[in-house]
């Protein structure tokens, strides 16, 4: 099992009102995406790729050669940012965990635990999920059979506003944590 990690680390976190960049801030003694960076080093077997914007120096001048990076022009979402990426892991690793730069406390136990559990079950992604309260800005995992069966869909707050049935989605209490392990040729071969 050769493991790859993807760091999203384009976004500019432009609700904290800062000049600086989200994933910049320090979180116990060191940026938010350092932290994100030391978890992935633990897990993959390449160097830890970031996705950053276009002259985005401040997270290159952190991890210099330790990490290899991929400039993502605009940022046109989660997805957007993980085909930019995959490009550049093509072949290179049976698995592929993309997470997010403001991660702090996500642990490298963690992800080893989505990737065993993505070897297991020989699903294509596997993803991580928490249980949080109804008032949560997180997408809503939408799940078959009553709840309890396969993840039908992800909906974000904004979008579950503009459905007929807002209560019932914004009620469901699984939430998207945005932390995936992909089957690295079913991530390079998908055509966004």
């Amino acid at each position: 099992m050769t493991i790859a990690v993807m760091i999203l680390a384009a976004g500019q976190g432009t609700r904290m009102l800062s000049k600086k960049q989200k994933i910049l801030h320090e979180v116990g003694g060191k940026s938010m995406v350092a932290h994100a960076f030391a978890a992935a080093q633990a897990v993959a077997s390449l160097p830890p790729l970031l996705i950053v914007g276009p002259g985005e120096d401040g997270v290159r001048s952190l991890f210099g050669e330790r990490a290899e990076y991929v400039v993502q022009p605009e940022q046109l979402g989660t997805g957007h940012a993980a085909m930019m990426g995959k490009g550049v892991l093509n072949g290179r690793s049976s698995q592929v965990i993309v997470t997010y730069g403001d991660m702090p406390l996500l642990r490298s136990e963690t992800m080893v635990c989505l990737a065993q559990k993505q070897v297991e079950t020989g699903a294509a992604v596997v993803m991580l999920s928490v249980m949080g309260e109804p008032t949560s800005s997180f997408g809503r995992v939408v799940r078959g059979d009553g709840g309890r069966g396969s993840v039908l869909e992800i909906v974000e707050v904004a979008e579950a506003k503009q459905r007929p049935n807002t209560a019932d989605i914004l009620a469901i209490r699984e939430l998207n944590a945005g932390v995936y392990c992909f089957d690295a040729q079913f991530l390079v071969g998908q055509h966004w």
